[in-house]
């Protein structure tokens, strides 16, 4: 997520601040991105190799905050108007934080990226829409790759994903050889309707099968080898759901949960 990794102005600018001599060292330093690269607690990239799926390329980058109205021919809406895609601009040498279990650190790339970004406004009890919500649901920052990889690797047999998103992990699982059924768990209809078939031609493979509807309800109900499991809206700390998870799925064989270690959330994040 890219709300919930971009660390708070603030603390942006005492960490600039305190080590601007390290930050020009770490802008120099940098080295190309690769989704397969080892995690490093400092991470510093080339901008220029940091390119993920851009789902509608057509639109233009915007500030990370969207809710300003003159940003809003640059979010693709849903058709209910609930959910809204957009690439939001970071500046060079902004830190994003990253993670590895309970271990944190940063990245920084040399330059500006767009980094694609979903958004879900909330209807009220009259019917009218709030602004988008900040943080975003989920975006394709360093963090949101890597954290996501380890699942995507015990991917095997029988595998199901839950939680749609931006289809990061979703694609990455149809190009393994070695899935030969693949189940999409997703709650919301509007967003399958909506994002799906944008993400279907980046599919290594067919679906075999869409449920929509809650994990929690759904899961029991299926026999599967492997279920990947990505709908919790912050990362860390996620495991006593996780363990729900495999505890009421007797017929799945592994669960996977994002974000299952044990972290301590410092003020901004």
């Amino acid at each position: 997520m890219f709300g919930g990794f971009l660390m708070d102005p603030k603390l942006a600018e005492r960490i600039e601040r305190e080590n601007e001599e390290r930050l020009k060292q770490r802008m120099a330093a940098a080295r190309d991105w690769d989704p397969n690269m080892r995690w490093k607690q400092w991470l510093d990239l080339r901008a220029a190799t940091y390119k993920p799926l851009r789902l509608f390329p057509n639109i233009q980058p915007i500030p990370p905050h969207p809710n300003n109205p003159a940003h809003e021919a640059n979010i693709a809406t849903s058709p209910d108007g609930r959910w809204g895609y957009a690439e939001l601009l970071l500046p060079a040498g902004r830190p994003l934080a990253i993670w590895q279990g309970a271990k944190r650190g940063s990245a920084t790339f040399d330059g500006a990226v767009a980094i694609p970004a979903i958004y879900e406004r909330v209807r009220g009890a009259q019917g009218q829409l709030s602004d988008w919500h900040t943080p975003p649901w989920m975006s394709l920052t360093p963090n949101e790759i890597l954290t996501l990889r380890p699942g995507t690797k015990l991917a095997s047999g029988s595998v199901v994903v839950a939680g749609l998103g931006l289809g990061h992990q979703l694609i990455e699982v149809s190009k393994r050889k070695q899935v030969t059924h693949l189940t999409l768990i997703e709650r919301d209809r509007d967003l399958v309707d909506w994002l799906l078939p944008v993400i279907r031609p980046h599919l290594g493979r067919a679906l075999d099968e869409v449920i929509v509807g809650n994990v929690y309800e759904e899961l029991p109900k299926l026999e599967r080898d492997v279920a990947l499991v990505d709908v919790f809206p912050d990362y860390g700390n996620n495991g006593p759901k996780t363990q729900r998870l495999r505890a009421s799925s007797p017929k799945i064989g592994k669960v996977w949960g994002w974000g299952t270690a044990v972290v301590r959330h410092q003020r901004g994040d």
